[in-house]
């Protein structure tokens, strides 16, 4: 993808991140047909469920090759990046907790939505939003890590990462579930905040001209597909010892497939020339991925009547994805109309 302006690939990547995200949250229209079908179909839903948890880790990648490299004194970072992101998490929760309580405004109470705001339960989706906040206060020192660090010190901690993961899969694979991991032993580097922008940083700087490379590209792809089944082979121990599907385990070995995603369209992005306006959608696309996932539950709820009606037509499966496409679409309209109003544009 030959790149006009914006890093294409970028964008791209924000896109399939963010679809991934709506994917997350169709439930048993979707992601979680796996507890429902049998035999080889389900293993198939199961692995996708699997892949699909990369959407975050991409995320916090994008933020880490668009951020780290950058010079910025504090106090423009606490008020260009910190300042401005906690605004738009007050303003969101503010609407989203509106749009909750719409059939009955009764309900609403200030104690509550104060609680909410700082517990982060006004919606769960936004969890990613308050570790985001949290990636950003340490910008500052990550941005110094990341500038120390050679290829060697990132393939140690991206190892480190692979062992912590066979550890903590331990408890499913030979314990079912009997012994955790003790978490004092879990080092920073398995932290998704520090670990996944370090990665996107290396990998969009530091090692561009090595992942390109049809070799590195193989053998990372391979690990992505070894990194999904054993994560399938996780819950499916999980499930046959007590019965379901353990929400922690969908995070083992992700970092793999992550990492040959990111890798992958980097490296597509020297071979492929997109038309310019296909570049021109692209790129408003990626620009509104994030306000997209700020209302996403809105898009989605009021673009599912196309699943209802396409499922007698096309069946379940393709029927959800013609919803998320749909949810992204509306989303995508909307939150382009928000940017350009006064004020909106450096928010979303």
């Amino acid at each position: 993808m030959k790149e006009t302006g914006r890093r294409l690939h970028i964008d791209a990547l924000r896109v399939l991140a963010m679809m991934l995200v709506l994917y997350n949250h169709t439930g048993e229209r979707g992601f979680t047909r796996y507890e429902t079908a049998q035999g080889p179909a389900q293993g198939a839903y199961l692995a996708l469920a699997v892949l699909d948890t990369i959407a975050v880790p991409l995320f916090f990648m994008i933020s880490g090759a668009l951020l780290l490299g950058r010079e910025e004194p504090l106090r423009v970072c606490l008020k260009k990046r910190v300042l401005r992101y906690v605004l738009v998490l007050v303003g969101a929760s503010t609407a989203i907790y509106v749009y909750i309580c719409r059939t009955d405004l009764s309900v609403m109470n200030p104690t509550d939505y104060l609680r909410g705001l700082y517990d982060g339960r006004i919606t769960t989706s936004y969890w990613f939003l308050y570790a985001y906040l949290g990636y950003l206060l340490g910008l500052p020192l990550l941005r110094k890590l990341a500038r120390a660090m050679t290829e060697r010190d990132f393939l140690y901690i991206t190892v480190l990462m692979g062992v912590m993961n066979a550890l903590s899969a331990l408890q499913w694979l030979c314990f079912e579930g009997d012994f955790v991991l003790n978490s004092n032993l879990l080092p920073f580097t398995a932290v998704r905040t520090v670990y996944y922008p370090l990665a996107g940083y290396f990998l969009e700087h530091r090692l561009a001209d090595r992942v390109a490379q049809r070799r590195t590209l193989l053998a990372l792809f391979g690990a992505g597909a070894v990194g999904v089944a054993l994560g399938c082979l996780v819950l499916t121990r999980a499930y046959a010892a007590y019965g379901y599907w353990p929400e922690t385990a969908f995070g083992l070995f992700v970092f793999a497939p992550a990492l040959a995603v990111f890798a992958g369209m980097k490296a597509l992005s020297g071979h492929v020339r997109v038309p310019a306006r296909a570049a021109r959608v692209l790129a408003e696309a990626g620009a509104c991925t994030f306000g997209i996932y700020l209302f996403e539950k809105v898009f989605r709820d009021v673009s599912s009547r196309v699943y209802s009606a396409l499922v007698p037509v096309i069946g379940g499966f393709a029927a959800c994805w013609v919803w998320i496409a749909c949810a992204f679409l509306l989303g995508m309209a909307v939150t382009a109309v928000l940017r350009r109003l006064p004020g909106l544009r450096k928010l979303l």
